[in-house]
């Protein structure tokens, strides 16, 4: 049900920034159970991971030795690079098959999402707001749509998203939590995913964390949270901190939690400004 959501007035191609909040965590029988698979599974990464870095080490150091590959040595050249390249890529879809099935196991609940559009704020809730509750966000510039339970809040969030002629979507720790948390919690749910979400998706899925710690901090860090990453980019700091969201919930306090998540997405939408990650840039 659409309570104060509207469609954006909207150019052809935008950008959104994306934020969620969740509660619950997963259960402690399937928690143990999948503890138990992915210790296996590390154990595969790691093998995987040493090839990775022994199959490059062999490709620098034949780099180092040879400047300029002869004629005859062609053949090894190509070898060592396929086995590093093919080495990294089996690595990496691992890692992501592994992140995708962490999200579809964590049956931590999404109780919200907000969403940046065209400098627009809209947020979906399965949180019970009161009609005085509604109006204090449509007053602070939030539009919200409100749903009876999670499933029914995905599939107004994901048809809505289609709606939109999205080239950029941009969250913070997006690759992984965000995307493979919606895409997880839709799998779950039986709930058809915006083609945003979909692998085949000309939607360009954007982090920031990494955008940032790949540009600004030159890899030399793999983490750099939101509220660290917005003051280094001169943006206002955060209004509170994502573990206080399980107190609030607690007590009721659920215009705050919107708001907070809200002022989350806001940020990632000014840190992609910062960082000049506009929609225009990828066609």
């Amino acid at each position: 049900m659409i309570d104060t959501l509207q469609q954006p007035i909207i150019p052809p191609q935008i950008r959104v920034s994306l934020d969620l909040e969740t509660i619950e965590g997963t259960p402690d029988e399937l928690k143990k159970e999948f503890d138990l698979e992915f210790k296996k599974a590390q154990e595969s990464l790691n093998i995987m991971k040493i090839d990775a870095e022994q199959a490059q080490e062999e490709l620098d150091a034949y780099q180092k030795n040879t400047a300029k590959p002869l004629k005859k040595d062609m053949a090894k050249w190509e070898k060592i690079i396929d086995k590093a390249e093919s080495a990294q890529e089996a690595l990496n879809e691992r890692q992501a098959e592994w992140m995708n099935k962490a999200a579809c196991k964590n049956s931590a609940q999404i109780i919200c999402a907000s969403f940046i559009a065209d400098r627009e704020a809209y947020a979906f809730t399965l949180l019970p707001l009161s009609d005085s509750d509604k109006l204090t966000l449509f007053n602070s510039g939030i539009q919200v749509s409100t749903s009876s339970d999670e499933t029914t809040m995905l599939t107004a969030l994901n048809r809505w998203l289609d709606s939109l002629p999205i080239a950029i979507i941009g969250a913070h720790n997006g690759y992984h939590f965000d995307y493979p948390k919606v895409m997880g919690r839709c799998a779950r749910l039986d709930v058809p995913k915006a083609a945003a979400f979909q692998p085949t998706s000309d939607v360009r899925r954007v982090d920031t964390m990494y955008e940032y710690c790949r540009h600004y901090l030159m890899g030399e860090e793999r983490y750099c949270s939101l509220e660290k990453m917005c003051l280094n980019l001169g943006l206002n700091g955060k209004p509170g901190k994502g573990s206080e969201v399980t107190e609030l919930y607690d007590k009721k306090q659920y215009v705050t939690i919107l708001q907070y998540c809200t002022v989350d997405a806001l940020l990632v939408d000014q840190a992609m400004d910062k960082m000049e990650i506009y929609a225009q840039s990828s066609f």
